[in-house]
C-alpha cells in the first residue's frame, strides 16, 4: 500500500506589523518549529481546537499563542499558529477537563 504524500503547510498570525508568509513543505516547517520549540515547550499544554489537536502556550487567562494541527491521512498536513494578542483575547478556549483526583 502506497502512502499518499501530503504537503505540510505552516501558517502564522503573529500580529500587527509583523506579517509572516506561510511556510510550505515539511523541511522548512520542521526547521522553524525546531528552532522555536525549545523556548516555548515548557509553556505548552494540549487543547482541542475545532475538534482537532492543538497546543496552548501560556495560561488560559493570558495566552501567548495557540497552535492547531490539521491531520490528513494520519499525518500532520498543516500547522496554524496564532500569536496576535488581539486575536488571542477573543478566542473561546475549551473548558479544562478535570482529571481524577484533581481539586481546584
Amino acid at each position: 500500500m502506497r502512502r499518499e504524500r501530503t504537503r505540510l503547510a505552516g501558517r502564522a498570525v503573529p500580529g500587527p506589523g509583523r506579517p509572516r508568509r506561510p511556510l510550505h513543505g515539511a523541511h522548512p516547517v520542521a526547521r522553524r518549529v525546531l528552532a522555536l520549540a525549545p523556548r516555548f515547550a515548557s509553556l505548552a499544554s494540549p487543547i482541542t481546537i475545532n475538534g482537532a489537536a492543538g497546543a496552548l502556550f501560556g495560561s488560559r487567562e493570558d495566552p501567548i499563542a495557540v497552535t492547531a494541527f490539521t491531520v490528513t491521512g494520519g499525518r500532520i498536513s498543516a500547522i496554524d499558529l496564532i500569536s496576535d494578542p488581539d486575536k488571542l483575547h477573543t478566542l473561546t478556549l475549551p473548558a479544562r477537563r478535570r482529571q481524577a483526583g484533581q481539586t481546584d
